[in-house]
């Protein structure tokens, strides 16, 4: 056995080349294959963003043309004005807003956002409703 060299193995390998090749073969181009297959997810990876984004943006352009024809209007309201002035008239009362809600058939969430014309409620027709200012 010389120094340095490992022991012969038998095995079905050619001579002295394991299953990855020599110890020293292909060392010069070690790292190629990682960047190359990085760059290439990179490019893969801002191409899905380009496209995501024209998605998206075709989609803003078509609901604002929706909107304009009046096809595009949103979630329905599930109370009525006089839903919402009723509602309005019992928490003044002193009413829990719980019980109100259940009264009228919506969460709590959605008569918290009626009672402060938030969101779908946040209209024109319904911003007239408001609570006593002295509050």
């Amino acid at each position: 056995m010389v120094a340095g060299k490992p022991p012969e193995r038998p095995g079905p390998f050619p001579q002295g080349r394991g299953r990855y090749g020599t110890p020293g073969e292909g060392k010069s181009q070690a790292g190629v294959g990682l960047r190359s297959a990085t760059f290439q997810l990179h490019l893969l990876g801002a191409v899905a963003q380009l496209e995501r984004s024209l998605i998206r943006e075709r989609q803003r352009e078509g609901i604002a043309i929706g909107r304009t024809n009046g096809v595009y209007r949103g979630r329905s309201r599930k109370l009525t004005t006089d839903q919402v002035t009723e509602a309005t008239r019992l928490a003044e009362d002193g009413v829990p807003k719980a019980k109100i809600a259940r009264d009228l058939g919506c969460s709590r969430r959605v008569l918290y956002d009626a009672l402060a014309a938030r969101g779908a409620y946040a209209t024109p027709a319904v911003l007239s409703v408001t609570l006593d200012p002295s509050r």
